[in-house]
């Protein structure tokens, strides 16, 4: 994972690597049952993006695929290249690494297959040749607007659904840019044209941007403020919770009794007496010259069902996706 807790390329491989250990017969399957479970299937990566071929450097351009499988093959805007099914020079198939030097395909060339835009395919394929798996990245146009995820809580990463009002939970949020298309803009990396400046606000709810980041090991933005410049399409915005109602009502009077800031913390005890109705958390992000985007974020303020622990234990049946 990066800085900022995107998964990186090799995220993929070690995923590759770890469903082909568990395949009936593979090597390395020692421990096999004791580990947590992952997405059933294949699954194939595709490490490079399709901007790529739009470089205008000329020459090849080589591209990465990582999966489980014990064969691949590659296609460029609908032209499958030479070598498929072989694994690369310096690794075995039973490393989950294929890899091809593909010539830069002419602008034309990506006219006629996809309107104007680059397609980069792989698919993995299983003993018989059968596809197993399929990965596609497709270049994408202009930045149009941003789209809000969140990676945490969510089911996917296995850290609950909801955030809990406890003065400390946090949620990490992700925008992300893409095309009018819909399709996720990489290219807008660092110092790289196209990069944008995405801002983030709380509009209702208790919770504050803690703090940024996008990833760029080389950035030297400040990382609590409540914008980022967007890294190969990325940003993240920490958000934690401004209250604490999840406290039993004897533990939240004794804070309130103690509290000599008087108020100027950054965290509301709320009055035991009141109701514990949790609130959502609404944030926005928005960049000049971008549709904004808004997310709805759940809270509790149920610590035995949304705390830390009981999220862990809950949640070590569910296979941990990397999308």
């Amino acid at each position: 994972m990066d800085l900022a807790g995107f998964p990186k390329a090799g995220a993929r491989w070690f995923q590759a690597w770890w469903l082909y250990a568990q395949q009936p017969g593979a090597q390395g399957v020692v421990g096999r049952a004791g580990r947590p479970p992952l997405p059933a299937g294949h699954t194939v990566h595709i490490v490079e993006s399709a901007e790529l071929l739009a470089a205008t450097t000329g020459g090849n351009a080589t591209y990465h695929v990582y999966t489980d499988a014990p064969a691949a093959r590659l296609y460029i805007d609908g032209v499958l290249q030479p070598g498929a099914g072989v694994p690369s020079a310096s690794q075995g198939a039973w490393m989950g690494w294929f890899e091809w030097s593909v010539a830069r395909p002419s602008a034309a060339a990506a006219a006629a297959a996809g309107g104007g835009r680059h397609n980069v395919t792989a698919e993995a394929l299983d003993g018989a040749g059968a596809v197993v798996a399929r990965a596609t990245r497709v270049s994408a146009g202009a930045a149009a607007a941003i789209v809000l995820t969140l990676d945490a809580p969510s089911r996917s990463t296995a850290t609950g659904t909801k955030v809990l009002l406890d003065g400390h939970d946090v949620a990490l949020v992700r925008a992300t840019l893409v095309d009018a298309a819909g399709v996720v803009v990489h290219g807008s990396g660092g110092s790289a044209a196209g990069a944008f400046n995405v801002s983030f606000s709380v509009t209702s709810g208790p919770a504050r941007v803690l703090g940024v980041g996008n990833g760029d090991p080389f950035c030297q933005e400040p990382h609590q403020v409540p914008w980022r410049t967007t890294y190969h399409g990325l940003a993240r915005a920490v958000l934690k919770v401004t209250l604490d109602a999840s406290h039993a009502a004897a533990t939240r009077r004794s804070m309130l009794a103690i509290d000599l800031e008087t108020g100027k913390s950054t965290v509301e005890v709320a009055d035991p007496g009141a109701s514990d109705d949790a609130q959502d958390i609404v944030v926005t992000a928005s960049a000049p010259g971008l549709a904004a985007a808004t997310l709805r974020i759940a809270t509790s303020v149920d610590a035995a069902v949304d705390g830390v622990l009981p999220v862990a234990m809950a949640s070590t049946h569910l296979p941990v996706s990397l999308e």
